[in-house]
């Protein structure tokens, strides 16, 4: 609500102007007008599971995008707090929901969004480009938006800007290891900020930069380009193993460094093989006190990780016990972090965190995305879905979805 007023001084010297003075001044309302924040995008997405808080999840995660649309981009926190801007790393899980929940609906506002956080083009600087991970991340938005929109100009028009991001992620990278300042609030991953980064914050960042140039070289689709970049993953690939070594000591194999959050990501990258897989989801992935981060933008790489390690039933399972409790405690958005052991003190209702974490953060939305693309199992084999894979998941303990 937005109200228009006029001072009218508290009195003029009349029988009620001591009274007015002391009650302080007067206001008239000469007008009143509802202002929307939030941009018109109607549901095109539809979840329904054998599971009511599989459900809830989805539209928790697609509503807090919904609320965090605006009209030329996306928020990144729902309340003023000084970042309600649209941030290139926080915005790669809202824009992945708001593609499955909103779909053509939230087309255009995507691709604005991506213009607004590019920091490929010339002299181009844009919120938290400095963290390392996040112009990656911008990069897997594009694609993301490529391969739901079909927009092929637009995708042609960014691929400078994402040859340039990966092309001076690896200059940067290689060999020395820089602060990549930020790889997530969890304190296996240096609880946020960090200078100099933990080796897991690291081994996660070596296995997200092979997983870039492979997203980019599909969406290339078979172009002398998508040759070079794929040429571009297998190096890296060998230079994210010989660091593996290097952490541990040469006697060890490469993935003995390898902690929860770097495990997802390499797996996600597609690195081990199916032996090295299962070792790395035995211990890292496999325990329910370990497995949440303490920030759901991480914990939607885990998630990945989970379904691409192919134990889709303990991916279902991971996302009611770390997404779930929000629903259960807060019921409204998905917050900017969590652990699921706040269950067991914290008073049911919103505003009754620990600490300050925004309760509407939209960067917990990926699990929309996931849960679209990996439980219904709808996927574009071509931009545009010009040709769809289309494969649910069911199985005993989650056995209808639509």
């Amino acid at each position: 609500i937005e109200l228009s007023t006029s001072n009218d001084g508290g009195g003029d010297g009349g029988g009620d102007s001591k009274d007015a003075e002391e009650e302080g001044p007067l206001f008239r309302l000469d007008d009143v007008r509802v202002i929307s924040r939030v941009r018109p995008a109607n549901y095109t997405g539809l979840y329904s599971t054998s599971d009511p808080l599989l459900d809830s999840t989805w539209y928790a995660g697609a509503y807090a995008a919904r609320l965090n649309m605006h009209s030329s981009n996306f928020g990144s926190v729902l309340v003023e707090r000084g970042d309600r801007v649209a941030i290139q790393g926080d915005g790669h899980p809202t824009m992945a929901a708001a593609l499955s929940a909103f779909g053509p609906e939230s087309y255009d506002l995507v691709r604005m969004a991506l213009e607004k956080t590019d920091s490929g083009c010339p002299h181009c600087r844009v919120v938290d480009d400095t963290i390392m991970a996040y112009p990656l991340y911008w990069t897997m938005s594009v694609e993301n938006y490529y391969w739901e929109s079909g927009d092929e100009i637009a995708f042609q028009k960014f691929v400078p800007d994402i040859a340039s991001i990966l092309d001076n992620a690896s200059i940067k990278f290689w060999p020395d290891r820089p602060n990549i300042v930020w790889m997530g609030w969890d304190d296996r991953l240096d609880d946020g900020w960090c200078d100099p980064c933990f080796d897991e914050a690291h081994l996660t960042f070596a296995a997200l930069l092979v997983r870039a140039h492979l997203d980019f070289a599909r969406a290339l689709r078979g172009s002398a380009r998508a040759d070079e970049y794929e040429d571009l993953a297998r190096k890296h690939a060998t230079k994210a193993d010989e660091l593996g070594h290097r952490l541990k000591g040469d006697n060890s194999t490469w993935l003995e460094g390898y902690g929860l959050h770097s495990s997802a990501n390499v797996i996600n990258a597609a690195l081990p093989s199916p032996v090295e897989t299962s070792i790395l989801f035995d211990r890292e992935m496999n325990d329910v006190v370990k497995l949440c981060s303490f920030s759901s933008f991480n914990q939607y790489w885990i998630l990945q990780g989970l379904g691409n390690a192919l134990k889709m039933d303990h991916a279902l399972s991971s996302v009611k016990l770390c997404w779930g409790g929000m629903i259960r405690l807060g019921g409204g958005c998905f917050w900017e972090t969590y652990e699921p052991g706040w269950e067991e003190f914290v008073p049911r209702g919103p505003g009754r965190m620990p600490g300050l974490p925004s309760l509407c953060h939209p960067w917990s939305s990926g699990v929309t995305r996931w849960l679209t693309q990996n439980h219904v199992g709808l996927r574009p084999l071509r931009p545009g879905y010009d040709y769809v894979l289309a494969a649910p998941y069911v199985s005993r303990r989650y056995p209808q979805i639509k």
